[in-house]
């Protein structure tokens, strides 16, 4: 009887195990934004400085949801607006505003732990912008730091840039593939 007992039980306790993980997966329809907690820490804000080298006027586009995924809408959602035929220098910065008395400035910890993160841009390839990243952690980019240039005779460009920060311990090849996301924004990017 033991042994039956134990041919029945196998079966049946993996197709469990099976079926609940299958169960416990749930598609993320929410195509944007994305700002995703990991244990280490929670990113609500994401800004996009971007100095026009030519003229050095700063411009900043931000993205603030300080009660994170879900709950409320963000309370900014700006634009990066650009002009053709420039060159822009480039940082971004994270940081944890769910608690306005204690606000957290991720950036430092993403570029300490740079061989840990990979921040990726994606745009069209109509939008006449080349992006090159201009940090590192020794082997591959960070991101961090970037310089944007924009075609000067490429045609006026209104769609998104998909930013995304990947959490890529142990895994990090210099590109998005790999490793888990930490946030994920699609900005505004207008281009005349």
């Amino acid at each position: 009887m033991k042994s039956i007992y134990k041919k029945i039980s196998l079966p049946i306790i993996l197709s469990l195990l099976i079926a609940t993980a299958i169960i416990g997966c749930k598609k993320d329809d929410d195509d944007q934004p994305r700002l995703v907690e990991n244990e280490e820490e929670l990113i609500t804000s994401v800004f996009v400085n971007y100095k026009d080298s030519s003229t050095s006027i700063n411009e900043v586009a931000k993205f603030r949801d300080p009660d994170g995924e879900g709950g409320n809408d963000p309370i900014q959602f700006d634009t990066i607006r650009l002009t053709k035929g420039k060159t822009y220098e480039v940082s971004v910065e994270f940081l944890d505003e769910s608690n306005p008395l204690d606000i957290e400035d991720i950036t430092e910890e993403v570029r300490e732990e740079g061989a840990e993160h990979f921040i990726c841009f994606e745009v069209d390839v109509n939008s006449g912008v080349t992006i090159t990243k201009t940090d590192s952690d020794g082997q591959y980019p960070i991101g961090l730091t970037s310089e944007w240039m924009t075609d000067l005779t490429a045609m006026p460009f209104n769609g998104t840039l998909k930013l995304i920060l990947k959490h890529q311990p142990d895994v990090k090849d210099g590109t998005c593939a790999p490793g888990d996301t930490d946030v994920e924004i699609n900005f505004p990017l207008i281009i005349n």
